[in-house]
Order: structure tokens, then C-alpha cells, then sequence
């Protein structure tokens, strides 16, 4: 029956499953990728040291540190984990890492 009905009407049929499931899907967001865990961690340790420290050089090289000493931690604990296309706009849009932690992964 199901086949039948597969067949006797499929576009009218995935039309109407479609825009029930791909609005769950969009807002479900997608498996957050090495690249997009290093830029939240690269933006997060800049906002948070750019408050702290003047000097760019600085922060670059306190950056590099950070990054490497995550990188385990965030293999583990951000790749592969749901993120939102809101979600990285609001890191990317974020004015501090406070902003980061409290709005952005509320």
C-alpha cells in the first residue's frame, strides 16, 4: 500500500512530508565541524584577551597557546556536536566572551 501510494502520487506526497520535515531538519542545525569549533575558540580567547591585553602580537601568540592546548578538548567536546547557522552568527557578532557563553550557547 505504501508502495502504491508512493508511486501514484510522489510529488504531492514528499512535497507534504518535505515541508514537515525540513523545517525540523534546518532548525536542528548540522554536526559542528573542526573548522567552526576553532573559529568559536579563536573568537572566544581573542574577545576575552583583547580586554585584557593591548599589544596584537601578544594576543596572537596567547591565542596560538590556548588553541593548542584545547585542541583535545575541543575534538571532543565541540565536533560533531549539533551547532545553528544563528549560532555561529552570534559568535561571529559577539562584542565579548561573555556574550559568547551567555547568549549565544543558551
Amino acid at each position: 500500500m505504501f508502495r502504491s501510494l508512493l508511486l501514484s502520487q510522489p510529488p504531492r506526497y514528499l512535497l507534504i512530508h518535505a515541508l514537515f520535515i525540513l523545517p525540523i531538519l534546518v532548525s536542528c542545525g548540522h554536526p559542528a565541524t573542526q573548522e567552526e569549533c576553532r573559529e568559536i575558540m579563536h573568537r572566544t580567547a581573542k574577545l576575552a584577551l583583547d580586554d585584557q591585553l593591548s599589544d596584537p602580537q601578544l594576543i596572537e601568540t596567547s591565542i596560538k597557546e590556548i588553541e593548542a592546548s584545547m585542541e583535545k578538548k575541543m575534538m571532543s567536546q565541540c565536533v560533531g556536536k549539533r551547532i545553528t547557522k544563528g549560532v555561529l552568527k552570534c559568535v561571529r557578532s559577539a562584542k565579548t566572551a561573555d556574550e559568547i557563553s551567555r547568549v549565544c550557547f543558551r
